[in-house]
C-alpha cells in the first residue's frame, strides 16, 4: 500500500488494470518510491513493460494514460453521497 495525497493506494488494482491491456503490456509495473515509500508525491509515476510484439509505443502509452479514469474514485453524488444536517442521527 502507498500513500498518494493522504489516501491509500493498493497497487494491486493499478496492475490490474494495466494487466487488461495484454497482450501490449507484459503485466509488470514498477512504481519508484520516494525515500522508501509509502508517501509517494503525487502525479505517481507509473513504469510499464510492454510487449515485445508492440509496434507503436506512443498509442500504447497513449491507452495506459487512458485507463486513469478507472483508477479514480468519483462519487455518483445522486446516489451515493447523502448530505444531512448537522447533529442529525446516523
Amino acid at each position: 500500500m502507498l500513500i498518494v495525497l493522504g489516501v491509500n493506494v493498493f497497487t494491486s488494482p493499478v496492475k490490474d488494470v494495466v494487466a487488461s491491456l495484454r497482450p501490449g503490456t507484459t503485466k509488470e509495473i514498477q512504481i519508484p518510491l520516494d525515500n522508501g515509500g509509502p508517501k509517494v508525491h503525487f502525479p505517481m509515476k507509473i513504469k510499464v513493460e510492454y510487449s515485445k510484439d508492440v509496434a507503436e509505443l506512443s498509442s500504447l502509452k497513449q491507452e495506459i494514460e487512458s485507463l486513469r479514469e478507472k483508477l479514480v474514485f468519483k462519487a455518483d453524488t445522486a446516489r451515493r453521497v447523502e448530505v444531512i444536517t448537522f447533529g442529525r442521527e446516523r
